[in-house]
């Protein structure tokens, strides 16, 4: 009854980085999350220059600057030809985040009650007049202005939207973070190795702390290994040792086991999105909700941010109490936002077949062809500005 009564006018649905990173850009909200506290678990985000423009317009980039080193090349291997291959990041601002670190950050810089635990939202219906009421898994019903969903992959309101269910890109990823108390040795670059079927990287997140990743085919048995932190360990190393990377395997000796995950790509075809299905009335949706895609890229993070931003800027000017005007925000937003996250997402898709790819057609295109054309010129999607936040009060 609380919620029933709360003087917040705008509902996110989801405690993760894009529902506390969208709170952050907008005012009078409240956060549902699902879960009974923050889910601190997992490992690590790469974020780039387009990133970090969007944590400074929500005030919090440098906090995270501080605690994670700048990289400042990336070495590329393909295990398969032998080429090697040196991006230089001079001109570019590339680090890999810890996840907890990033959701403390933005759950500090929220005003205090702002996120409610143990509530998720089970259904929408709108009326008429397109105002809409939110029903709560406990039965409690809600009537706020603006409904954002970043409820994730698996998003209830897509869902309500009209998005269909992800899709499986037949491939998982192992992450980790592998923790050094007395320091590490690495430089502040990322490793890329690229074999027959498997892609890996790893680099430092800051002085004791190194982040890597496995991506392979799925299997069967992938579901079972994601539940039991020692064995998915143990796999995870066996395929660095295929790889025959002696660094990357000791990385992976010295991981947290809080920080293991085994999880299998998902993407959505976003088509309903080109179409305009991201918005209805009063509710959009923000980050994996609106466009998960495969992480080859490391922007999935990122454009999170910049839909956040973006929202807020939309919804800045808003007056709250007239739905008319509210509706045309949210579907400025969508505009805005529904050409960056087709391109990245089809780059991705793409970068993933290739990577990624045992058949010898993709191997042969990313050897001879993607390979030569690595340079800084393929990080122009890093570029995007989505501008300074105001941020009301």
């Amino acid at each position: 009854m609380a919620l029933m009564q709360s003087k917040s006018k705008i509902l996110i649905a989801g405690g993760g980085i894009a529902g506390l990173a969208t709170a952050l850009t907008l005012h009078s909200i409240t956060v549902l999350e699902q879960a009974n506290s923050l889910r601190l678990t997992g490992a690590c985000l790469t974020i780039w220059d387009n990133g970090w423009r969007a944590l400074d317009a929500m005030g919090v980039g440098d906090t995270l600057r501080r605690e994670h080193t700048q990289l400042q090349r990336i070495d590329t291997l393909s295990t398969t030809s032998g080429l090697t291959k040196c991006i230089d990041l001079q001109h570019h601002e590339m680090r890999l985040v810890q996840r907890k670190k990033l959701l403390v950050a933005l759950a500090q810089a929220l005003p205090s009650n702002t996120i409610r635990f143990g509530l998720k939202i089970s259904a929408i219906h709108q009326r008429q007049d397109r105002s809409s009421i939110v029903t709560l898994e406990d039965g409690t019903q809600i009537s706020p202005k603006v409904i954002i969903g970043c409820d994730g992959v698996n998003s209830t309101v897509a869902k309500w939207l009209g998005f269909g269910p992800p899709n499986l890109a037949g491939r998982s990823v192992f992450q980790g973070l592998g923790n050094f108390p007395q320091g590490h040795h690495f430089q502040p670059k990322t490793l890329e190795i690229w074999g027959n079927g498997i892609t890996a990287a790893f680099g430092p997140c800051n002085e004791t702390d190194v982040f890597w990743y496995l991506s392979r085919k799925s299997l069967s048995s992938d579901a079972e290994i994601s539940y039991n932190s020692t064995i998915l360990q143990e796999k995870a190393r066996h395929l660095a040792e295929d790889l025959g990377n002696k660094e990357m395997v000791e990385v992976i000796k010295r991981s947290t086991p809080n920080s293991l995950s085994l999880t299998s790509m998902k993407y959505r075809y976003l088509w309903p999105f080109i179409a305009g299905k991201a918005q209805k009335g009063n509710v959009t949706v923000v980050g994996d909700a609106m466009h998960p895609m495969t992480p080859e890229l490391g922007q999935g993070g990122a454009l999170a941010l910049e839909d956040s931003v973006t929202l807020g800027k939309c919804l800045a000017e808003v007056d709250l109490e007239k739905p008319a005007e509210i509706e045309a925000a949210l579907k400025k937003y969508v505009e805005h936002r529904k050409g960056r996250a087709f391109e990245i997402g089809v780059q991705s898709s793409v970068s993933g077949i290739l990577q990624s790819g045992s058949w010898w057609l993709p191997k042969l295109i990313r050897d001879k062809v993607v390979f030569n054309r690595l340079s800084p010129k393929m990080l122009h999607h890093t570029g995007y500005d989505c501008g300074p936040l105001q941020i009301l009060s």
